[in-house]
């Protein structure tokens, strides 16, 4: 992965959020000194090299570092808050806000007037080691502990809505929310694909009803043969399945293992780090990294066009 590529993408982003978005506290007290911009970008520096953010920040730190990596084409904040600040900022909504709009920036410019026909739903485990100590992550499906990444993407490979949740909820839990987040956006479909996980008369309703589309998923006899009498919907799926429409947006559910494969190739996402625990971190992280992948496509798609 040519990180320099990323990083002016991602960077160009924040520059372009700091002038909209408000970056002082509002609350009692001292005004910031650091704008909220800098501590995400203090974040992204964190995860784009897979560090620790005390040893983010030791790099960020030092004068001659930040002046190597400009002349490696890396631009950075003029001035850089110390670690106890940018892990206090961390915590407070207003970076959560921060990093929520830099990531629809991005979105934006990948989707740009396109319509989303077609959507896909999957999800992938976050792996940490079984002698972990940590409190929030549960042992899932085909023994995976950890966590679990549950993404809405586009056929063209852009991630519109993710959530990270413990590897005991299963899919059809947190599908609803994925849809209702997407429909909250005005993100309409006419297809949304997944595999045979997804397949309950409940999504189909919420896909229907949040984004005006058809849940297009193997039907799950569940160790039966399906009557449909109690699910119309499923019925109307599976009374379409063999035609031309559905079959080509079943076709494009492979999109989303392409997108699993760059974040777990190029941005390291195969397991959660080290310094990545706790549920409220692992949300920051997937967070940073799935911008980090928008800018990545971004970057992809400027060198193909230079």
């Amino acid at each position: 992965m040519e990180r320099e590529l990323v990083w002016k993408q991602v960077y160009r982003a924040i520059r372009t959020i700091s002038r909209m978005v408000p970056q002082n506290h509002a609350g009692q007290g001292h005004p910031d000194i650091y704008p909220t911009w800098v501590i995400a970008a203090c974040w992204f520096w964190s995860c784009l090299w897979h560090q620790p953010l005390c040893a983010a920040m030791l790099t960020l730190g030092s004068r001659r570092s930040r002046r190597l990596y400009r002349e490696l084409g890396f631009d950075l904040p003029e001035h850089i808050p110390g670690l106890s600040t940018v892990c206090r900022r961390m915590q407070r909504p207003d970076f959560a806000l921060t990093l929520d709009a830099i990531n629809r920036c991005l979105i934006d410019q990948l989707l740009g007037a396109g319509s989303c026909t077609t959507l896909i739903s999957d999800s992938s485990p976050l792996d940490i080691p079984m002698f972990s100590h940590d409190a929030q992550a549960r042992l899932g499906h085909h023994g995976h502990f950890g966590y679990r990444y549950h993404t809405l993407v586009t056929h063209d490979r852009v991630i519109l809505v993710h959530e990270a949740v413990p590897s005991n909820q299963q899919e059809l839990s947190v599908f609803p929310r994925l849809v209702e987040r997407a429909g909250g956006l005005g993100i309409k479909c006419r297809y949304l694909a997944a595999d045979i996980g997804y397949d309950s008369e409940n999504a189909h309703r919420k896909t229907r009803e949040c984004l005006g589309g058809m849940l297009v998923a193997p039907i799950n006899n569940r160790g039966g043969t399906p009557a449909f009498t109690r699910t119309p919907l499923r019925k109307a799926m599976w009374q379409e399945w063999r035609t031309p429409e559905v079959r080509q947006a079943r076709r494009k559910r492979t999109q989303v293992e392409r997108v699993y494969s760059v974040l777990k190739g190029p941005l390291g996402m195969d397991s959660l780090p080290r310094h990545i625990r706790g549920l409220h971190r692992v949300r920051c992280f997937l967070e940073a990294d799935t911008i980090l992948y928008h800018g990545y496509l971004l970057g992809k798609r400027d060198k193909h066009a230079a």
